[in-house]
């Protein structure tokens, strides 16, 4: 985290852990368009990709759970299931969530393609 922003929280983000903290500062705005990849490559498309985005695809085409980022201690009041390590599992539907400040927030829904 970058020093100016210490004052605001001098840890990081972790929503899920038991000594939940810290703050994860982000702004911006952004369009995705999805395509497929032998598509992209035919037309030599540059590929970008977000985070949580690319996790979200990883999932679905691997068919595995990411980590949940910066866990530290299990929290015994929280009672669903937190990934500490990467396992398989059966994805069809991944969601990804950003919230900044302001209301600024977005929710991406991806389902698994038959």
């Amino acid at each position: 985290m970058k020093t100016a922003f210490l004052p605001l929280s001098p840890t990081v983000c972790r929503p899920f852990d038991a000594r939940r903290d810290g703050l994860a500062l982000g702004e911006g705005a952004a369009v995705l368009a999805l395509e497929t990849l032998d598509r992209a490559s035919r037309r030599n498309a540059c590929i970008y990709g977000e985070g949580g985005v690319v996790a979200c695809l990883m999932a679905l085409r691997e068919q595995w759970l990411p980590t949940q980022a910066a866990f530290e201690a299990p929290d015994p009041a929280c009672s669903f299931p937190v990934v500490h390590k990467p396992r398989d599992a059966r994805v069809n539907i991944a969601l990804g969530n950003a919230f900044g400040f302001g209301g600024v927030n977005s929710t991406l829904i991806l389902r698994r393609s038959a």
